[in-house]
């Protein structure tokens, strides 16, 4: 196997075109490196040809090549910005064919070009969207599961300001009914996080669609514990206050944040003065802010457990790593489990000190997994719990694994 790394960007469009696959994967690998480079000139002859010769690379069946075509596009976005424009076309299915890959790192790396895209402005939030429509229909169930996830991603990054959902709503109710048992619940989620947006507009809106009565009696359940439980972010007010409208539209509001304070007006179900986490309010802050006292109160908001010896102990400890590590598991449950890593640490010194420190290793790799997720709550709960052990275990990680520290 002969090899010879190019030293530019005509260099490697000379060789895409090699059959062989070992050629190929050291190829995509220094294309890669070579992009990221800021210092790397990308002038060529023609740009064209580039992403032409990735296109093959990103349709084969050699996944890691399909990745390494993937992560090419995603610097190729950061570098040219809006000029990308004219090769969207052209990339754009091939990049969500990737999106029902059976490989977990294609498909997040699909959705990383689809959100460098917004990003670098070479699509508004909105144009991104309506070009992925198909995908409600796509005949992939991954992808269909996937552009769900796309919709909540972009939703909670850029808010209903920049977004008018009201042409998804049937769509995603039709999900609702998807023989696919994982799409059917990414439906449901889907609306659910619509819904701290949007408030209840979205639940008049939806008794107008075609729902079979036990899903919509469900969403009903999930919209009255978001309600009472303080989660509806500023904007599902706000655009009530704007428009009469049944319908679904945008609303003039900054960017949300994971993390907001308690609206007064919801219904209450905790005493005054409690925030989204059940602890003291943070005073006034600028919408979608979060104080640190806020933050920190979060800490202690979890279930109170009991323990019955280092064997119980043990027995909590594998299957919270378990159910952190597994994202196939239901969300909520990875949820409770980070939530009980802060009830286990709650129980005294001698867990901190004797018990725990020995779950590090385990729980390192756990959360790099749990750190990639694109729900928002998953990873609100992560920071939260994060913190709260490096402050109770003072706690410092180098190259993403945590690492012990005693004093």
């Amino acid at each position: 196997m002969a090899y010879n790394r190019p030293t530019d960007l005509d260099g490697y469009i000379a060789l895409m075109g090699k059959a062989d696959m070992r050629v190929r994967a050291l190829l995509a690998e220094d294309l890669v490196n070579f992009l990221s480079d800021s210092e790397n000139d990308i002038t060529c002859t023609d740009l064209g040809m580039l992403i032409d010769g990735l296109q093959p690379w990103l349709t084969g069946s050699h996944f890691k090549i399909s990745q390494r075509a993937l992560e090419a596009l995603s610097e190729l976005i950061g570098r040219l910005g809006q000029d990308f424009n004219a090769y969207t076309p052209t990339v754009l299915q091939n990049v969500v064919d990737r999106l029902g890959d059976n490989k977990d790192t294609v498909r997040e790396k699909a959705q990383l070009v689809l959100q460098k895209l917004v990003e670098c402005r070479v699509l508004t939030p909105q144009q991104l969207l309506d070009k992925l429509t198909t995908c409600f229909k796509h005949k992939n169930s991954k992808v269909r599961e996937e552009f769900l996830k796309t919709i909540v991603n972009t939703l909670n990054e850029y808010g209903t300001q920049s977004l008018s959902l009201k042409n998804y709503i049937q769509p995603i109710a039709d999900l609702l009914g998807d023989p696919t048992v994982t799409v059917r619940d990414e439906a449901l989620q889907t609306l659910v996080e619509i819904y701290k947006h949007v408030g209840d507009k979205l639940r008049a809106d939806l008794q107008k669609k075609d729902v079979p009565i036990s899903k919509l009696a469900i969403l009903e359940g999930k919209f009255d514990e978001i309600r009472n439980d303080g989660l509806l972010l500023p904007s599902a007010h706000t655009s009530q206050a704007l428009t009469n409208s049944d319908d679904i539209d945008t609303a003039a509001m900054p960017r949300p944040t994971r993390l907001v304070k308690r609206v007064p007006s919801a219904p209450p179900r905790r005493p005054a003065g409690m925030d989204g986490c059940g602890v003291p309010g943070g005073g006034d802050l600028a919408v979608g802010a979060v104080s640190q006292e806020v933050f920190e109160a979060c800490f202690e908001a979890v279930p109170a457990v009991t323990i019955f010896g280092a064997r119980d102990f043990e027995e909590k400890m594998k299957n919270i790593i378990k159910l952190i590590g597994d994202k196939t598991m239901d969300w909520e449950k990875r949820v409770d489990a980070l939530k009980n890593i802060r009830s286990l640490l709650m129980l005294g010194p001698q867990t901190q000190t004797t018990l725990f420190p020995q779950y590090l290793k385990d729980l390192s790799i756990a959360f790099l997994d749990i750190l990639k997720e694109l729900r928002s709550q998953v990873i609100r709960e992560a920071c939260i719990t994060f913190a709260y052990m490096s402050k109770t275990l003072r706690i410092s990680w180098t190259n993403s694994a945590f690492t012990y520290c005693r004093n």
